[in-house]
């Protein structure tokens, strides 16, 4: 199991207050499975391969730079597609199938309003301290996708270049060439 799976798994035990995280190998889930190759196939291995390319040709070095000027000129647009993605997998159709215990119909519906298929609503009341615990807990973007001190000083230099925020990949990837070439120079 995952770090991240250790962590949402004593998160919902504490907020439950029961033995409510299941532990076992996502192999023997075919749903989640189909999600996760799906979230590859639709979004995640694109955005790999344009990573991947910069490390390729030599433009990305892994240092603190280059990983904020990857998520200064990328995550917008990682979280775009994102977005996209989740909006297609919450609005496509389970199909009915022969196990009675199986739900069918979207995802969204299923999971907002679970009495129109005759299911039961799973939601529970949470204690506000257990919840207020968890926020301590945990830390959560700012709205930045890099930190704040780099994220100013890109703004800077793209103000200095004439460079307009990305919109595309392509996009993308001229202003992270155009800022890491010009601040590399002036390093």
């Amino acid at each position: 199991m995952g770090t991240e799976n250790g962590h949402v798994a004593q998160m919902q035990e504490f907020l439950s207050e029961q033995n409510s995280f299941i532990y076992g190998r996502s192999t023997h889930n075919q749903r989640i499975e189909a999600f996760w190759c799906m979230l590859r196939k639709e979004c995640i291995q694109f955005w790999m391969d344009v990573l991947k390319a910069l490390k390729d040709v030599g433009d990305f070095a892994g240092d603190p730079l280059d990983t904020s000027l990857v998520q200064f000129c990328f995550m917008t647009l990682v979280q775009t597609d994102l977005d996209r993605v989740t909006s297609v997998w919450n609005c496509h159709r389970i199909r009915r199938t022969k196990n009675q215990n199986v739900p069918n119909g979207r995802p969204i519906v299923l999971f907002s309003m679970p009495e129109l298929y005759g299911r039961r609503d799973y939601l529970r009341p949470v204690n506000q301290g257990h919840i207020e615990a968890c926020f301590t807990e945990c830390s959560f973007r700012d709205g930045l996708p890099c930190d704040e001190e780099l994220f100013e000083l890109f703004n800077i230099y793209m103000a200095e270049l004439f460079l307009d925020f990305p919109s595309n990949v392509q996009e993308a990837q001229q202003v992270y060439h155009a800022l890491r070439l010009a601040i590399r120079q002036d390093l």
